[in-house]
């Protein structure tokens, strides 16, 4: 097992070694997402569609998502490279780009909060604070139910707020550790409201096509306890044991 080990540690540092080397700010001070394997040619990935995939700015994400694992490999000086990208007074999160909600929370917002409990660097939380508070907007509906899509600098809106329930609530976990790490109110009451319009509407199908998670008006022929639901029930536990 060691031996297995070492050569998995090793696989991390050479790709993330290449990753960084090839990682450069663009003129706005955005980071590529990914960097393609062969070309070096940056990869812009976070983006809730492949048309929108094409918008030319990035958020940083294979940084901020393997920036733990760096930590864990040992890899003080890689780990290091990513939080003085992060430091850097040009990189921002408000960029003029539509992002999956989803992806965005749980690869990035989670990646940030997750580093900063590992390594303690008070820039991780400072960005992961900027990228909640521009995240916000996608609660703007109605129902106060997530959108799909929200545009990181303006706060523009797209997408349904009725969809997967891993799309709807399983930002829960990074929006409350977020709350807890900086006391903002604002993080915490998303969560509980969230949580009481899918209880009131637990003897409705609303939360999806297929019909009702809470109930057992559920089309088995269809309905899947996968990608959708399982999410959402163990981020629950996470977030509300004790």
């Amino acid at each position: 097992f060691r031996a297995a080990g070492e050569a998995v540690r090793r696989a991390v540092l050479h790709a993330a070694g290449a990753y960084l080397s090839k990682c450069s700010a663009d003129a706005d001070g955005a980071l590529p997402d990914e960097v393609h394997s062969t070309s070096g040619r940056p990869v812009y990935w976070i983006a809730p569609s492949r048309s929108l995939s094409a918008q030319k700015i990035g958020l940083f994400v294979t940084g901020i998502d393997a920036l733990h694992t760096l930590h864990l490999s040992g890899a003080a000086h890689l780990a290091q490279q990513v939080t003085h990208l992060l430091t850097s007074p040009s990189f921002t999160f408000a960029v003029s780009r539509h992002v999956s909600f989803f992806e965005c929370t749980i690869r990035v917002l989670g990646g940030l909060l997750d580093s900063f409990e590992a390594i303690g660097h008070p820039v991780l939380l400072k960005r992961a604070t900027e990228l909640g508070r521009l995240l916000l907007p996608a609660f703007s509906s109605p129902s106060g139910l997530p959108y799909t899509t929200v545009n990181l600098r303006y706060g523009d809106v797209s997408g349904n707020t009725v969809g997967h329930l891993a799309d709807i609530a399983s930002f829960s976990l990074e929006f409350l550790t977020l709350y807890r790490h900086t006391g903002e109110a604002l993080f915490l009451e998303h969560v509980l409201n969230v949580y009481e319009v899918l209880w009131g509407a637990h003897d409705r199908a609303v939360t999806s096509g297929h019909g009702s998670y809470w109930t057992n008006e559920i089309d088995l022929n269809t309905a899947t306890f996968g990608a959708s639901p399982s999410p959402l029930f163990s981020i629950l536990e996470l977030c509300f044991t004790p």
